[in-house]
């Protein structure tokens, strides 16, 4: 990897540390800077904009963390449910490894609206890739249904992986521990497909 390659893994790398550590609005330009042993400037040079570091730090994450899963999960020839706990365990499993970078990616969807946010844009394609391939496997269900299905299955895991604290006040379920995860994904999942 080249010097200036390698900067800009690292910026990338300091930001989402930042992010996580420390949420998205009290992310500076200096404490990413710090992190990845660069220089001021470096985050203009290679991004023009700390906005812009941002944005690629929560993407790239995003990206790394649930496109693989797709492929993986559900273009396996197994039983279509297994497919489809397994992939959400892993789902559930990835945002709370991230809960930083999903708070500040729902951030981002509030701040900014329209078809030009690239945030909305990557979600909109991710979700289109998701429900092309659960409508392979769920042949009984019509696209219509997948796609509510889907929604409802994504944002319950979202609001679990975003408040997990009052899930384990209200409902003293903790996910750090594998069988509640198992528990919580199994009833989403035979709730909302068939």
């Amino acid at each position: 990897m080249t010097p200036q390659k390698n900067i800009k893994q690292k910026l990338i790398r300091a930001a989402i540390e930042c992010i996580e550590k420390m949420g998205l609005h009290n992310t500076t330009s200096r404490e990413i800077v710090k992190r990845a042993g660069a220089n001021l400037a470096a985050i203009n040079y290679h991004f023009n904009s700390k906005e812009n570091l941002i944005e690629i730090a929560i993407n790239q994450t995003l990206e790394a963390a649930f496109e693989n899963m797709i492929r993986e999960k559900l273009s396996a020839k197994q039983y279509p449910k297994f497919a489809l706990y397994t992939f959400f365990l892993d789902f559930l499993d990835r945002e709370l490894q991230y809960p930083g970078i999903i708070k500040a990616f729902l951030d981002k969807l509030q701040e900014e609206n329209g078809d030009k946010n690239k945030s909305i844009n990557n979600l909109k394609n991710f979700f289109d890739r998701l429900i092309n391939n659960l409508s392979k496997i769920l042949p009984n269900m019509g696209d219509e249904e997948i796609k509510l299905s889907t929604l409802q299955t994504l944002s319950g895991i979202t609001f679990i992986c975003v408040n997990r604290n009052l899930l384990n006040q209200i409902a003293n379920i903790n996910l750090s521990k594998s069988k509640d995860k198992q528990k919580i994904i199994k009833n989403i999942v035979s709730r909302n497909f068939y």
